[in-house]
């Protein structure tokens, strides 16, 4: 913190000092200080990881029970870097916990291209997306999709007994 702060004194544009800043006040449960630093990097839009203070301040967000300003961030986090794979899967999961199934799946999927194709969560979380709008056909075809892209995975495993459950 000590050395960050003094970056911050002599070089005050210095928004990595302020990215760093922002998540050890969010570990440290100093909320205020963080909102301040990832707001104050935030406000540079030629700043190049504007997605992770983004996504920093929808965590924090996220903690202080406000989803509809996780949520804004998270949008913006991908905005700015549609491989930000932590901000896609993160929006899936707020959309799937207030029902928008829908609108979670098209979130989950961007969790699943790209950069982002190898995280079996985020692919498992697509499919029992697909189960619960009743898209079965869709929802076995990632099951497989699964089983076959990680084999000797848990997700597999899991994959595998939904199938069976779904026959």
């Amino acid at each position: 913190e000590e050395c960050w702060r003094k970056a911050l004194q002599l070089a005050p544009n210095f928004n990595d000092a302020r990215l760093n800043l922002g998540i050890l006040y969010i570990s440290g449960k100093h909320y205020p200080e963080a909102e301040r630093n990832l707001k104050e990097a935030a406000k540079d839009l030629a700043y190049p990881k504007a997605d992770q203070v983004a996504f920093q301040l929808a965590q924090l967000y996220l903690l202080q029970n406000k989803p509809l300003l996780a949520e804004q961030q998270l949008k913006l986090a991908i905005r700015d870097n549609a491989g930000n794979c932590a901000a896609w899967l993160r929006l899936g999961e707020l959309q799937k916990e207030r029902g928008d199934y829908a609108e979670a799946a098209v979130s989950m999927k961007g969790a699943t291209r790209g950069v982002c194709y190898k995280n079996p969560a985020a692919h498992y979380e697509l499919a029992t997306l697909y189960l619960k709008t009743q898209d079965v056909p869709q929802a076995k075809s990632k099951l497989l999709e699964i089983i076959q892209l990680f084999p000797t995975s848990e997700w597999a495993q899991k994959s595998e007994a939904t199938l069976n459950m779904i026959r």
